[in-house]
Protein backbone atom coordinates (compact mmCIF):
# COMPACT_ATOMS: atom_id res chain seq x y z
CA UNK A 1 0.00 0.00 0.00
CA UNK A 2 3.23 2.37 0.29
CA UNK A 3 3.86 2.13 -2.96
CA UNK A 4 1.83 4.21 -4.28
CA UNK A 5 3.07 4.49 -7.62
CA UNK A 6 3.21 0.79 -8.08
CA UNK A 7 6.94 0.44 -9.41
CA UNK A 8 7.79 -2.15 -6.64
CA UNK A 9 10.25 0.77 -4.82
CA UNK A 10 9.71 3.09 -2.12
CA UNK A 11 10.82 6.52 -2.88
CA UNK A 12 11.00 8.69 0.52
CA UNK A 13 7.29 10.15 0.82
CA UNK A 14 6.32 6.12 0.47
CA UNK A 15 8.82 4.82 3.06
CA UNK A 16 7.60 7.93 5.06
CA UNK A 17 4.03 6.30 4.77
CA UNK A 18 5.46 2.50 4.62
CA UNK A 19 7.18 3.24 8.30
CA UNK A 20 4.33 5.78 9.74
CA UNK A 21 1.29 4.10 8.20
CA UNK A 22 -0.98 7.16 9.64
CA UNK A 23 0.02 9.81 7.56
CA UNK A 24 -1.77 8.11 4.47
CA UNK A 25 -5.02 6.40 4.67
CA UNK A 26 -4.61 3.40 2.35
CA UNK A 27 -1.69 2.32 4.25
CA UNK A 28 -3.12 2.60 7.27
CA UNK A 29 -6.37 0.55 6.40
CA UNK A 30 -3.68 -2.41 4.93
CA UNK A 31 -1.59 -1.99 8.54
CA UNK A 32 -5.17 -2.15 10.45
CA UNK A 33 -6.07 -5.39 8.37
CA UNK A 34 -2.51 -6.92 8.64
CA UNK A 35 -3.10 -6.38 12.61
CA UNK A 36 -6.59 -8.35 12.53
CA UNK A 37 -5.36 -10.89 10.50
CA UNK A 38 -2.65 -11.77 13.12
CA UNK A 39 -4.90 -12.77 15.46
CA UNK A 40 -8.38 -13.19 13.48
CA UNK A 41 -8.73 -17.09 14.31
CA UNK A 42 -11.43 -17.71 12.26
CA UNK A 43 -10.89 -15.52 8.95
CA UNK A 44 -13.98 -13.48 9.38
CA UNK A 45 -12.22 -9.31 8.98
CA UNK A 46 -12.93 -8.37 12.83
CA UNK A 47 -11.36 -8.98 16.11
CA UNK A 48 -13.82 -10.71 18.96
CA UNK A 49 -13.36 -10.22 22.43
CA UNK A 50 -12.23 -13.95 22.55
CA UNK A 51 -9.49 -13.63 19.93
CA UNK A 52 -8.11 -10.69 21.74
CA UNK A 53 -8.02 -11.87 25.28
CA UNK A 54 -8.31 -10.24 28.43
CA UNK A 55 -7.16 -7.34 29.58
CA UNK A 56 -3.42 -7.19 30.56
CA UNK A 57 -2.35 -5.80 33.66
CA UNK A 58 1.35 -4.95 33.11
CA UNK A 59 3.21 -4.77 29.98
CA UNK A 60 5.99 -7.02 29.52
CA UNK A 61 10.01 -6.63 29.74
CA UNK A 62 11.77 -5.54 26.92
CA UNK A 63 13.72 -8.26 27.14
CA UNK A 64 10.35 -10.22 26.74
CA UNK A 65 9.61 -8.39 24.07
CA UNK A 66 12.58 -9.09 22.10
CA UNK A 67 11.54 -12.56 21.84
CA UNK A 68 7.81 -12.10 20.66
CA UNK A 69 6.62 -12.36 17.55
CA UNK A 70 4.83 -9.90 15.38
CA UNK A 71 1.32 -11.23 16.44
CA UNK A 72 2.35 -11.66 20.06
CA UNK A 73 2.92 -7.69 20.51
CA UNK A 74 -0.18 -6.99 18.36
CA UNK A 75 -2.13 -9.23 21.14
CA UNK A 76 -0.57 -7.38 23.83
CA UNK A 77 -1.46 -3.91 22.71
CA UNK A 78 -5.41 -5.08 21.81
CA UNK A 79 -5.25 -6.29 25.61
CA UNK A 80 -3.51 -3.50 27.31
CA UNK A 81 -5.99 -1.14 25.31
CA UNK A 82 -8.86 -3.27 26.63
CA UNK A 83 -11.28 -4.79 23.70
CA UNK A 84 -14.44 -2.68 25.29
CA UNK A 85 -12.43 0.73 24.83
CA UNK A 86 -11.77 -0.26 21.17
CA UNK A 87 -14.81 -1.16 20.01
CA UNK A 88 -16.17 1.85 19.54
CA UNK A 89 -19.45 1.17 17.84
CA UNK A 90 -19.80 -1.52 20.83
CA UNK A 91 -20.88 -4.47 18.32
CA UNK A 92 -18.66 -6.90 19.78
CA UNK A 93 -15.91 -6.76 17.25
CA UNK A 94 -13.17 -4.84 16.15
CA UNK A 95 -12.71 -3.71 12.88
CA UNK A 96 -10.13 -2.01 10.43
CA UNK A 97 -11.40 1.28 11.89
CA UNK A 98 -11.52 0.80 15.18
CA UNK A 99 -7.55 -0.58 14.93
CA UNK A 100 -6.74 2.63 13.00
CA UNK A 101 -7.79 4.45 16.06
CA UNK A 102 -5.32 2.11 18.45
CA UNK A 103 -2.93 2.40 15.77
CA UNK A 104 -3.12 6.42 14.64
CA UNK A 105 -2.99 6.98 18.83
CA UNK A 106 -6.37 8.75 18.60
CA UNK A 107 -7.78 5.74 21.09
CA UNK A 108 -5.05 6.74 23.99
CA UNK A 109 -5.52 10.60 23.51
CA UNK A 110 -9.48 10.24 23.87
CA UNK A 111 -8.89 7.99 26.78
CA UNK A 112 -6.32 10.43 28.61
CA UNK A 113 -8.49 13.32 27.72
CA UNK A 114 -11.95 11.57 28.75
CA UNK A 115 -9.43 10.53 32.31
CA UNK A 116 -8.78 14.50 32.56
CA UNK A 117 -12.47 15.48 32.10
CA UNK A 118 -13.03 13.09 35.07
CA UNK A 119 -10.83 14.64 37.68
CA UNK A 120 -11.65 17.91 36.80
CA UNK A 121 -15.73 17.61 36.40
CA UNK A 122 -17.39 18.17 39.64
CA UNK A 123 -21.03 17.82 39.13
CA UNK A 124 -20.78 15.04 36.96
CA UNK A 125 -22.35 16.53 33.74
CA UNK A 126 -19.44 15.15 31.59
CA UNK A 127 -17.83 18.30 30.86
CA UNK A 128 -15.30 20.82 32.29
CA UNK A 129 -16.32 24.46 32.97
CA UNK A 130 -13.43 27.05 33.35
CA UNK A 131 -14.10 27.42 36.75
CA UNK A 132 -13.51 23.44 37.21
CA UNK A 133 -10.73 23.87 35.63
CA UNK A 134 -9.43 26.40 37.50
CA UNK A 135 -10.45 25.09 40.94
CA UNK A 136 -8.85 22.23 40.02
CA UNK A 137 -5.52 23.01 37.87
CA UNK A 138 -3.37 20.81 40.48
CA UNK A 139 -5.13 17.91 39.81
CA UNK A 140 -4.65 18.33 35.97
CA UNK A 141 -1.51 19.59 36.45
CA UNK A 142 -0.19 16.12 38.26
CA UNK A 143 -1.93 14.21 35.69
CA UNK A 144 0.71 11.30 34.80
CA UNK A 145 0.29 12.62 31.17
CA UNK A 146 2.63 15.77 32.10
CA UNK A 147 5.05 13.78 33.59
CA UNK A 148 5.73 10.79 31.36
CA UNK A 149 7.24 10.51 28.16
CA UNK A 150 4.15 9.89 25.41
CA UNK A 151 4.63 9.43 21.62
CA UNK A 152 0.80 10.70 21.36
CA UNK A 153 0.20 13.65 23.05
Amino acid sequence: AADASGDKLLNSQELGHYLNPHTDPKTLRVEALNNIGFLDENNDGKLSEDEVGERRKEAPSDDELDKMTGAEITKIAFQEAGFKSLDLNEDGFLDAAEVEHLITGRHHIHVTLADIVKLVDRDGDGHMTLDEVENNFDLVDKHPVFHTEHNFI
